[in-house]
């Protein structure tokens, strides 16, 4: 009772360590005003116990072969006469153990366990799918395999031609995951329009959110445009600057939706920061105006061409530095902390000048 004494009046322990009790196990042994144990989750405290401070808030030291453990600025709370906190303790009547909103840590279960919290309404995630379209891509991983569709009309092999590598798809998947979401990789699809009519109201029925890139352009294997007005109601085709201007978002089969990007994998990175998260984000009723951003350049940034472009950043202590790695838009697109797109027109920002930005560090 001394020793927390002392701590109540002085704040400060020092005391030498005897040993340490393991989960599930039990020791009896006569704790005094100078020795302390290590009691680690699940074990039992011995009944000379007189206070418990969390790990956290002790000090380790070897001295003389010998543990020795430091003791300072413990919480009040800790010093209550019982000698230790309950879990929950922390919360008083009426107070909110967990947000709207909140995501479901293992910790946060934990919470509503103790509080006897047997039932809760969560919101499923969101299920998307996921469906590259072009004759010229293939597989990264080799497996391209789509449900409920032809399989004959699928790549499945580059028949000795000249291919590009799927990588909107994979990255859509692991964009996904990261948000909370359930993604379901669907595989390649030719640029087909017959085939595109029968397989895009097909899948997405399976999915609250068909996600397809590739298809959305002016070229001669560009079948989209004219696809998606037929077999549903496009509900919007491009967004504000002309790098996302063949975006289409189009309503199938009364409540399912198809979200269709450009494939190059720089827009389509792009775009997914862009549209893709706030439509994720509106899923799980979270609010978006944080995702703006403002920052000031550490650089000067030149746009020579009359199309709008889009920059990406990396955030340089206070500062914002532009990456204008473009012969390599993916190895980039992973290190940046920002995109910056700028409207039609030769435009030149100066050192110094403060931009609005979307952020790509959102939750």
């Amino acid at each position: 009772k001394e020793a927390f004494q002392q701590l109540k009046e002085s704040g400060t322990w020092r005391g030498k360590i005897t040993g340490e009790v393991w989960a599930d196990e039990k020791i009896d042994i006569k704790l005094t005003d100078k020795n302390a144990l290590v009691v680690y989750a699940g074990a039992f405290l011995p009944l000379s116990t007189a206070i418990v401070i969390p790990f956290e808030l002790c000090e380790i030291k070897t001295e003389d072969n010998t543990q020795v453990v430091h003791i300072s600025n413990v919480p009040p709370h800790i010093l209550s006469d019982k000698g230790f906190l309950d879990v929950g303790e922390e919360f008083t009547p009426g107070q909110v153990i967990l947000r709207k909103n909140a995501f479901l840590s293992p910790e946060k279960l934990y919470l509503l366990r103790y509080f006897r919290k047997n039932k809760i309404k969560v919101v499923k995630p969101i299920k998307i799918g996921i469906l590259s379209i072009g004759r010229e891509l293939t597989p990264l991983s080799g497996d391209n395999s789509l449900s409920n569709a032809s399989s004959s009309r699928i790549l499945s092999d580059v028949n000795g031609q000249l291919f590009n590598y799927d990588t909107n798809g994979p990255t859509i998947e692991k964009f996904v995951e990261f948000f909370h979401g359930e993604p379901h990789y669907f595989g390649i699809a030719e640029d087909d329009p017959d085939l595109l009519k029968e397989m895009l109201p097909t899948l997405s029925k399976q999915v609250d959110l068909l996600v397809t890139t590739g298809g959305t352009g002016n070229s001669e294997f560009d079948f989209l445009p004219q696809v998606l007005p037929e077999i549903g109601d496009v509900l919007f085709h491009g967004i504000e600057f002309n790098p996302f201007l063949n975006i289409f978002f189009t309503q199938v089969n009364k409540n399912h939706y198809i979200l269709s990007f450009p494939g190059n994998p720089l827009i389509c990175c792009g775009a997914l920061h862009a549209v893709l998260v706030r439509i994720i984000a509106s899923y799980y009723h979270i609010d978006t105006e944080s995702f703006m951003c403002a920052g000031m350049l550490q650089q000067d940034i030149v746009k020579t061409t009359n199309e709008a472009q889009l920059f990406l950043l990396k955030q340089c202590g206070q500062e914002l530095c532009p990456l204008l790695e473009e012969n390599q838009p993916l190895q980039t697109f992973s290190v940046a902390d920002g995109i910056l797109i700028l409207p039609e027109g030769e435009i030149t920002l100066k050192k110094g000048q403060v931009v609005s930005y979307y952020s790509l560090n959102h939750f």
